[in-house]
């Protein structure tokens, strides 16, 4: 099982951008995960990736967003999930599912669920549960 930050305000740092020790990270996730092709991060100039799990300013998806101080965490890049909460603007934070406080699981093109479908996830081995939404659509490649 994969883990998933996107939505969660502290997903993903601009100062995260060089660092490689998954300990030293500001963030939750490697910022190269928050892009389209994370093999390819460039990490030198920010502008030259384009991004997929954070909001961007422009339609080639080439300038992230950070949040702002009405946001949950002032200067982390606005982290978005496929579901979204409605009464909030796309640039704002809590427009986007938290990663951080609400259980959720990112559905593959195959799975037979939608977004915004409700689960029981199982640890077949302790017999442990949480119910959870389906928040996100899959990505296939993680740095």
């Amino acid at each position: 099982m994969d883990l998933c930050a996107d939505g969660g305000p502290h997903a993903y740092h601009p100062n995260d951008a060089k660092e490689t020790n998954v300990n030293k990270l500001q963030g939750l996730d490697y910022l190269a995960n928050a892009t389209v092709d994370p093999l390819n991060f460039n990490s030198d100039d920010l502008t030259k990736n384009t991004w997929q799990a954070v909001v961007t300013s422009d339609a080639a998806r080439h300038h992230p967003i950070r949040q702002s101080k009405s946001d949950p965490a002032e200067g982390f890049f606005v982290a978005m999930t496929a579901l979204r909460i409605s009464g909030y603007s796309s640039m704002q934070q809590r427009c986007y599912v938290n990663a951080e406080t609400v259980p959720y699981i990112v559905r593959r093109p195959e799975d037979p669920f939608a977004l915004s479908d409700y689960a029981f996830v199982l640890d077949v081995k302790t017999g442990k549960g949480s119910f959870a939404i389906c928040a996100e659509n899959g990505g296939t490649s993680h740095v």
